[in-house]
């Protein structure tokens, strides 16, 4: 199997959001939801054809402490 090699940039258009919530005045959650694109030569690794898809979405929360 030949090795990939792209022969350019590579893009990735997408949008995110997040939202926090303060628990005390030192904690806070947060959490954030996003989905991108891949294109260009992002979109044409073996590794997305193979395992992926051309959508990526991140889902998560953090706890997050103020000092």
């Amino acid at each position: 199997m030949a090795s990939y090699n792209p022969d350019g940039g590579s893009w990735r258009l997408g949008v995110s959001t997040s939202l926090t919530y303060a628990l005390t005045p030192q904690w806070s959650a947060t959490g954030f939801v996003g989905t991108g694109y891949l294109t260009d030569n992002a979109s044409d690794s073996p590794i997305v054809d193979d395992l992926g898809s051309e959508w990526q979405t991140v889902t998560g929360v953090s706890l997050n402490y103020h000092f």
